[in-house]
């Protein structure tokens, strides 16, 4: 079996037993991943208002596409699992009334290649 392969059972085995499940949250747990993982998660941007090291935070699972789908809102959504990365001290600054700009890597589906 491939990596790609041991990573993607792995990944699907994991969700087997809530396949409904939209988002996956573990505060600086380690992401499930769908793919193989790029340098992109071994080489994460440090938070750009305080420039502390960012941690993994939650990720948006694939059944949120369905789900985004259905709600026919004129949107084109495709991922396999988006990555959320925040800064390890949840910094905020004073007076901001915006949220703060996170790090996130989305994983495409391996099966949308087979469909383009």
């Amino acid at each position: 079996m491939k990596s790609g392969d041991k990573i993607f059972y792995k990944f699907m085995k994991r969700i087997a037993a809530c396949q409904e499940q939209i988002l996956r949250y573990s505060w600086s747990g380690e992401p499930l991943f769908l793919t193989c993982p790029t340098s992109d998660v071994t080489e994460l941007p440090t938070c750009s208002h305080c420039g502390a090291q960012r941690i993994f935070e939650f990720q948006l699972m694939p059944a949120l596409v369905s789900i985004l789908r259905s709600a026919n809102l004129g949107l084109s959504v495709e991922f396999g699992t988006v990555l959320i990365y925040t800064c390890e001290k949840s910094c905020w600054p004073r007076n901001q009334q915006t949220p703060m700009e996170e790090f996130c890597i989305v994983q495409e589906d391996p099966d949308e290649l087979l469909f383009k």
